[in-house]
């Protein structure tokens, strides 16, 4: 299949109209208050951290966490990872890349709570695919072996899950005859890790006021383009434009530098970059902590759609935000872990 039509930004697009008028409506960007401030988020009693975060009680926590007891300090985390629009143009690179965001998303979502080691990360792969359909099978193999080649880089492992590869169905039409529905491809992530202590933690929402900066780790490999990003759904173009990817090896040295970071008390709160891209990450935080931002964009991405590309592409990245008297012991760590 060829690759994906560019994806073609109306002219006059403005950040704030972007935002307003489609992003932030998007169920799978929107607030989740609607359907989890409702139900319990406390069985059994051993809960390190639910969905709510913040004083407004905001579900927007990256990862859950469980300890072992009631008593218990050392427990267990898990994270989601899924990224089904990236791979909706069909295309090999584009299945290829879906499968690779969704490990890193469930990376960048377990990396606020402080594991054992990143190689004691397991994961269960839950597949979503019409494998039986002409050429979907292929897609999927290509797909399960770029999960396979960015988990055996990262140094995890998946142990379990299960797959669904029935995703289509003969719908008849009312002029007589059927059609094929066909399901996109999936492919849903579930991460988990011990967790030696689960004190040792961050959650999203903003708390320095004032006194702190917020710093963005980009792990897209160059590649943050609006391709199957939530602007590219309001726009009414899904399937076009380039997906996003991820760098496999930068991932990792930001996963470990964060978790140095997290041990030290040099994060006051983190975020990833995901659905809706760089500004709805931030201004989750923001909302989740009762606290504005001023944020500075590298000049570079000034030119013709770049501010969009910056602040809605959806390549992996991080978020932290740091109190200024930490910044440079902050700074030093980074540089060790290779700059990233």
């Amino acid at each position: 299949k060829a690759p994906p039509r560019p994806l073609a930004v109306p002219a006059g697009l403005t950040v704030e109209s972007a935002l307003t008028s489609g992003v932030l409506r998007l169920v799978s960007v929107c607030s989740k208050r609607f359907l989890t401030n409702k139900v319990d988020r406390s069985v059994t009693g051993l809960i390190a951290q639910q969905q709510c975060v913040g004083p407004l009680h905001t579900p927007l926590a990256n990862f859950a966490c469980i300890a072992q007891g009631p008593m218990a300090l050392s427990g267990g985390a898990t994270a989601i990872g899924e990224q089904p629009l990236k791979g909706l143009p069909g295309d090999p690179a584009s299945c290829c890349a879906m499968a690779r965001l969704a490990v890193a998303e469930a990376l960048t979502n377990l990396v606020w709570v402080k594991i054992s080691s990143l190689d004691s990360v397991k994961a269960s792969g839950n597949w979503m695919w019409a494998a039986k359909l002409e050429g979907e099978g292929p897609k999927m193999y290509d797909a399960a072996k770029a999960m396979s080649d960015i988990m055996v880089e990262l140094g995890i492992g998946i142990d379990g899950g299960k797959d669904s590869l029935s995703m289509a169905a003969r719908v008849p039409l009312a002029a007589g005859g059927a059609e094929t529905a066909k399901s996109p491809g999936q492919l849903v992530i579930s991460a988990y890790a011990p967790v030696p202590d689960v004190r040792v933690k961050v959650t999203p929402d903003l708390k320095t006021r004032g006194d702190g900066a917020l710093l963005f780790v980009d792990l897209g490999a160059g590649t943050g383009g609006l391709g199957g990003s939530a602007l590219s759904q309001v726009l009414g173009q899904v399937g076009r434009g380039q997906a996003p990817d991820v760098d496999g090896a930068a991932l990792k040295a930001a996963f470990n530098a964060t978790q140095r970071l997290l041990a030290g008390g040099l994060l006051a709160a983190g975020h990833d970059r995901s659905d809706g891209g760089l500004l709805v990450a931030v201004l989750e935080m923001a909302f989740a902590g009762r606290a504005g931002v001023s944020l500075k964009l590298d000049p570079s991405t000034s030119g013709g759609d770049g501010v969009l590309e910056a602040l809605f592409g959806e390549a992996p990245g991080l978020v932290y935000e740091v109190r200024r008297s930490d910044l440079p012991a902050v700074w030093r760590l980074l540089d060790a872990e290779g700059g990233c």
